[in-house]
This record gives C-alpha cells, structure tokens and sequence, in this order.
C-alpha cells in the first residue's frame, strides 16, 4: 500500500526527515512509535498529500484515505452528525450512516451539539468517527487514544483493530500498551531514519 524512501523534507532550513523508509502493506494496523518533535505527524501530512516531500521517494497506491488529525479539526458551524456526514457528501440518505458512526462511539445522545458545546474527548472521538465513516481504503491515525477515558479507549483500540483485518492503518501513538494491543507491526521512528543520510 505504501512505499517509503530516504524520504526527506524541511521547514525552511530546519529538517524533519532526513532519509526516512518505511513499506507498510495491503493490510494490517502499523503502528509507528517515536519522541515528540520527531516528525511523526509531518509522515502523515506528507502521505496524505497535504504537503509536498523534499527528497527521495512516496508511493501510496490508495485511492481514498481516511485520515484522523491529532487535533479534532471540526466545522464549528457544523452540529456533531454534519461534521461526520460533510466528508461523506453531506446528503440526506448519508446522515444514518454518519449518526451510526458516532453511535458506536458513544455520541448518540450528542448528534445535534456543535463543537464549542463538546469536551475535548468527546470531539476527539467526533474526528475519529469521522475517519471511521469515511471507509478510505488506508487509514491514517495521528494519537487516536489521546484525551479518552480508559473505557472509551479500549473501544477504539477494538474499532482500530477490526478495521485493520481489512483495511490497512498506520497509527501513531506514544502509548506502548495501546500499540501492543492493536499493532500487527510497531516501528521505532529513529529504525526508519538514517540521520544525516
């Protein structure tokens, strides 16, 4: 799904990747694991096509990526369920699809309240629905755990994990424990870089 090649890029004169490799397959959640301020979210941007590499090789043969931000990133104009039915058109016969997402999530009783009206795990938990519903055929996940309670979680980490069967997912997290409960594969960011390469 996803070739990677002494990949490199900059902000201005500051590096972020130097010569970063990575191959993740057609299925299977991936997990990459790294310090802050390593680059990790900057990975992902690139990826998802958000900004451009400055060196060496991207290839990623997905037609449709889902992708969940480490900030939630939601429409404040928007109420809970058109934040997750917009990414699916924003039509009528998409809204129960959009509704269900968040349902699984714990939302159900939340699908008319806008942004300013939700805590900070519950608008994380919006994004991930979001991400969820989209059925992109890779899925990208930037702290998908941060700010949730330890029962809300365990059902991402489930929700990560069943996806994963068929879909691939390359996830970032700093929690080793929710790495070692969904992971098929864990990368350690500094094992792909070859600094100063």
């Amino acid at each position: 799904m996803l070739e990677i090649e002494n990949l490199k890029f900059s902000y201005g004169k500051h590096p972020v990747l130097r010569a970063f490799s990575l191959s993740v397959p057609e299925h299977g959640v991936h997990v990459l694991m790294g310090p802050s301020g390593c680059g990790k979210s900057t990975l992902l941007s690139l990826i998802a096509g958000l900004i451009k590499p400055c060196g060496g090789s991207l290839v990623c043969h997905a037609r449709k990526i889902s992708y969940s931000f480490q900030e939630p990133r939601l429409l404040p104009w928007m109420n809970t369920a058109d934040n997750v039915n917009f990414v699916l058109g924003g039509k009528g016969e998409t809204l129960p699809k959009a509704e269900k997402a968040l349902s699984e999530l714990g939302l159900g009783d939340s699908l008319k309240k806008f942004p300013s009206e939700l805590s900070g795990g519950m608008k994380k938990r919006v994004s991930l629905a979001r991400a969820f519903a989209y059925d992109g055929d890779f899925l990208l996940l930037d702290e998908p755990t941060n700010g949730l309670d330890s029962e809300t979680k365990e059902k991402i980490i489930l929700k990560i994990a069943e996806i994963g069967k068929n879909t691939p997912v390359l996830m970032i997290t700093h929690n080793e424990d929710d790495a070692k409960k969904c992971a098929d594969n864990i990368f350690l960011f500094n094992e792909c870089e070859k600094q100063g390469g």
